[in-house]
């Protein structure tokens, strides 16, 4: 119908701004004082659009009720009847009072809530079981950006690649977590790379939604017929964001770990230490690790289960001379096995082989029992080059249906200086 001739005019976003004359305004509006309702351009437009309609200005509410106004306005919150009676009462300045608003913390928290509704902010993950999330910091980090009047620029900047920053800082990295918002489905059976794509997909949605103004999902599917979007640009634009590796877990890994004061001291100067000895990627690695515990693997990474099981999918499982497979793990240079693991009954054993269940062995050991997980540094033989590692689980005192052990993680680390 457009081609056949029916008037067709370009979308009001991709309509560039131009410079509106005032309605209405005298060379000496405002120098004087005449009961002129105008206090500012902005008037002139309610005032002309006002007398359009045949209505009038209202009359200039009283203090009180100007208080509360501005009160609600900027904090969200009523008075307090220390600011009644200093700003009502004793006729303080109104212009004070808005600057007592504005410097004040909740501030930040009125104006952050708008801006977390579009990040998708919430304490619960989505999907079926919506269990918690932890992700405060991040809201915190917004409350804290309003309040320090940060630059949009730098806002934008930190929320969406605050990580590639040079030498990020611990807010940088928390300012990132606008993009870990997304829902995670950690129902047992879900298949990770379907809920992976779909937490990409809303990613770019949302970055569409929040920074252009424009609704972007539907060219998933179909270029826009008006609009200056195709269809393959969708997956150009996808394919900045596809290189996470979300994944359906329990604790929606990889976290931000924060310590104490003293702990952030020791984690300084050992990451000083180690740049001294080994230079600043293997600083950065070792930073990273303390901090995140990544890279590493989940339990579901593991497959080929011989009297053993996925727990859930939160834990390896091996009854006993039950194995299991890890598939294609690099080992070059790595001389530590790195666990998180539960052992409940006593006596337990842990073997490591390489090629195969009975393939040479990277190491041996006798785990010690655990009430809960426990971190375990297990030193492994040197080897080259990528292999299938087993797991092999032993112990003869256990009845046929318990488990020598289970580990909800693991990784492989180098040598430590």
């Amino acid at each position: 119908w457009v081609k056949e001739g029916a008037k067709w005019g370009d979308h009001w976003a991709y309509v560039a701004p131009k410079e509106v004359k005032v309605p209405n305004k005298g060379l000496f509006a405002g120098l004087f004082s005449f009961g002129n309702w105008e206090q500012n351009d902005i008037d002139y437009f309610v005032k002309a659009k006002l007398e359009e309609e045949g209505l009038s200005p209202a009359k200039e509410a009283d203090r009180a009720t100007l208080v509360r106004r501005v009160c609600l306005d900027i904090v969200g919150l009523p008075p307090t009847a220390g600011q009644i009676k200093k700003y009502v009462t004793d006729e303080g300045s109104f212009e004070a009072l808005v600057d007592e608003l504005l410097a004040s913390k909740q501030f930040g928290e009125r104006w952050a809530s708008m801006w977390l509704d579009l990040a998708r902010y919430s304490d619960s993950r989505g999907y079926q079981k919506d269990n918690g999330r932890t992700i405060w910091r991040y809201r915190d980090w917004v409350i804290d950006a309003f309040n320090a009047n940060m630059p949009f620029n730098q806002f934008t900047k930190e929320q969406l690649a605050g990580d590639l920053l040079p030498s990020p800082t611990e807010s940088q990295l928390i300012a990132t977590a606008f993009h870990r918002n997304t829902m995670n489905n950690d129902e047992t059976g879900t298949v990770d790379e379907e809920f992976r794509v779909a937490a990409v997909i809303d990613r770019v949605n949302t970055t569409f939604d929040v920074w252009q103004g424009t609704t972007f999902a539907c060219v998933q599917c179909h270029s826009h017929p008006y609009d200056p979007f195709r269809n393959e640009e969708y997956y150009k634009i996808m394919a900045f964001f596809n290189n996470t590796r979300d994944e359906d877990t329990q604790d929606e890994a990889p976290n931000y770990r924060k310590f104490s004061e003293d702990d952030e001291k020791k984690l300084d100067s050992l990451t000083t230490f180690i740049k001294t000895r080994l230079g600043d990627e293997k600083s950065k690695y070792y930073n990273q690790l303390v901090r995140s515990l990544e890279p590493r693997h989940h339990a579901h990474y593991a497959d080929s289960y011989v009297n053993g099981a996925l727990l859930g999918d939160r834990n390896i499982g091996l009854r006993h001379k039950g194995t299991c497979r890890l598939p294609d793990i690099k080992l070059d240079n790595k001389t530590t096995f790195l666990i998180s693991y539960v052992s409940k009954n006593p006596g337990g054993w842990l073997e490591l082989r390489k090629g195969s269940p009975n393939g040479e062995v990277l190491t041996k050991l006798r785990l010690d029992t655990t009430a809960r997980n426990k971190l375990l540094f297990i030193p492994i033989k040197a080897s080259q080059g990528r292999h299938d590692l087993y797991l092999v689980g032993t112990n003869g005192r256990l009845k046929p249906e318990q488990d020598v052990f289970s580990i909800n993680w693991f990784t492989f680390l180098d040598d430590f200086p």
